[in-house]
C-alpha cells in the first residue's frame, strides 16, 4: 500500500491515501460487519453522525432523511461500499457538519487486543501510525479527515499526514518548544509524546498564539487584550500544543484561550529565566541537615511552640492568598522554634553563618519578585530551588522546605510589607 524509494541520500515515502471506500471496507472487517455491503454503509454513516438535536432533525429522523444516504437504494449504497462511486459534495457537507466521533470511538475501544492489534497493522499498509490506547482516536481521525475533504469537493482520502496521532521522529526546530513546555500540553497537560518499545512517538502542534488570517472584528478583540506581534512567526507567538487543542484553537481561536496562552508564554518564559538566573545562585550546604531533620521530625519533642504575631505575616501576604497566609501561619507557629534551634547547632564552617543564608534566600527571592511572579509561585519556586540546590528530592522533602521557606518568611527575608 506504501513503499520507499531511495533518491540520492534521501529516502522518501509514498503512501496511498485511504478514500472513503477503503475505509468503509476496512471498518466492515472489524466493527458491525454482520450485515450486507449496502446496509453497512448506512449503519457506519450513522455512527460517525451525531443524534438529531432538534426538533426539525428529530423529525427528519422520523421521516428517514436524517442521513442524507437512508434514500439511496441498494445498488448506489454497494457502489459506495465498492469504490464505484463516491458522496457528493452536498451529502458529505450535510454529513460532516453532524460528525461525532463518539460512537465508533466507542465500538473501536471495545474490541479486544487481538483485534486492535490486527487492525493497527491494516492502517499501517497505508502508513498510518497508531498504538491500542489511541486507536479509537486515530480511525474517528481518519473518518473526519475522509468527510472533511469530501465536503471541500475533494475525493482523494485520508493520508498519514493529515491524520497520524502521532510522529516517529520529533522536528529538530520544535525541540525548544517541547522542552520549554516539559513534554506537556500547557492547556489539558496531556503528553506530548508516547513511549513505545524501542522508540519514542510525537504528538503535537507548534500553534501560534496570536492566529493568522483571523477575522477584523476578532482581531480587535484580541488586540485589546495584546497586541498583534510584529513577527507571527517569532518564538514569543509559538507554544507547543496535544494535536486536540491545537486543532480546536486553529479551527475556532477565542479570547479566553488567547488570554490562557498568553499567560501561559510569560510563565514559561519567567521559568527560562528563573533557570538562567538561579542556576549559579549559590545556598549553604549547611541546611541539608535542616530540610532532612524536619523530613524525619516526629513530634514536638519539648519543642515550644513559637509566639506567632499573624499581623506580621498578614500584612506581607495578600488577601488573595489567604491559603497561603494561613498555611505560613501554621508552619510557622509550629516549626519556627525547632529551626531557629537548628540553626544554632549548626557547626559553621568556611565562613558560613545565619546571616549568609538570609542574604542567600533574599537575593533568591528578590530575583523571583523581579520576574513578575505572584507570591505563590514565589513560594512555591523557593522551595523547589532549596531542594535542587541541595540535591534533594522535591516530592519528598517539598513539606521540609516549604517550612523553611516560611521560617523567613517571617525572619522578613521573603515578601515585602504591603504598602498601606
Amino acid at each position: 500500500m506504501y513503499m520507499t524509494i531511495q533518491s540520492g541520500t534521501f529516502f522518501v515515502q509514498l503512501y496511498k491515501t485511504m478514500k472513503l471506500s477503503e475505509f468503509i471496507n476496512l471498518c466492515y472487517k472489524y466493527i458491525g460487519g454482520n450485515t450486507n455491503q449496502a446496509d453497512y454503509v448506512l449503519y457506519l454513516i450513522s455512527k460517525v453522525m451525531r443524534e438529531p438535536e432538534t426538533a426539525e432533525e428529530d423529525k427528519e429522523d422520523d421521516e428517514n432523511k436524517y442521513n442524507p444516504l437512508s434514500n439511496f437504494k441498494s445498488n448506489a449504497l454497494s457502489k459506495i461500499f465498492s469504490g464505484e462511486r463516491s458522496i457528493t459534495k452536498k451529502d458529505a457537507i450535510t454529513i460532516y457538519r453532524k460528525f461525532d466521533k463518539t460512537r465508533i470511538e466507542e465500538e473501536i475501544e471495545a474490541l479486544n487486543d487481538d483485534k486492535k492489534n490486527e487492525l493497527i497493522n491494516d492502517l499501517g499498509k497505508y502508513g498510518f501510525i497508531s498504538v491500542r490506547d489511541k486507536l479509537h482516536e486515530t480511525i474517528s481521525e481518519i473518518a473526519n479527515v475522509i468527510l472533511k475533504k469530501l465536503s471541500e469537493g475533494n475525493k482523494n482520502g485520508a493520508n498519514p499526514n493529515d491524520v497520524n496521532q502521532y510522529d516517529s521522529e520529533l522536528n529538530k526546530n520544535d525541540f525548544l518548544y517541547i522542552l520549554e513546555t516539559d513534554s506537556k500540553c500547557p492547556l489539558c497537560f496531556s503528553p506530548l509524546y508516547l513511549n513505545k518499545t524501542k522508540t519514542t512517538l510525537w504528538k503535537y502542534k507548534i500553534v501560534k498564539i496570536y492566529p493568522i488570517n483571523i477575522e477584523p472584528e476578532l482581531q480587535n478583540k484580541f488586540n485589546r487584550i495584546k497586541d498583534c506581534p510584529d513577527c507571527l512567526e517569532s518564538y514569543d507567538n509559538n507554544i507547543a500544543l496535544c494535536r486536540d487543542c491545537a486543532d480546536e484553537y486553529i479551527i475556532e481561536p477565542n479570547l479566553e484561550t488567547y488570554s490562557r496562552l498568553i499567560e501561559i508564554k510569560r510563565q514559561l518564559k519567567n521559568k527560562e529565566k528563573l533557570n538562567a538566573i538561579m542556576i549559579d545562585e549559590p545556598l549553604e550546604e549547611n541546611i541539608r541537615k535542616i530540610i532532612q531533620g524536619l523530613n524525619n521530625f516526629q513530634g514536638n519533642f519539648g519543642i515550644p511552640k513559637y509566639k506567632l504575631n499573624a499581623k506580621k505575616i498578614a500584612n506581607k501576604i495578600k488577601s488573595e492568598n489567604y491559603i497561603l497566609m494561613s498555611d505560613i501561619k501554621h508552619k510557622v507557629a509550629t516549626f519556627y522554634k525547632l529551626v531557629e534551634k537548628e540553626f544554632q547547632n549548626i557547626n559553621w564552617v568556611n565562613g558560613g553563618s545565619f546571616q549568609t543564608v538570609s542574604g542567600q534566600i533574599n537575593l533568591s527571592y528578590i530575583r523571583l519578585r523581579n520576574l513578575g511572579m505572584g507570591q505563590n509561585e514565589i513560594f512555591t519556586k523557593l522551595s523547589e530551588w532549596i531542594c535542587k540546590k541541595l540535591k534533594l528530592d522535591y516530592e519528598k522533602y517539598k513539606t521540609a522546605s516549604e517550612i523553611l521557606v516560611a521560617f523567613f518568611v517571617q525572619n522578613c527575608e521573603v515578601f515585602d510589607e504591603i504598602a498601606k
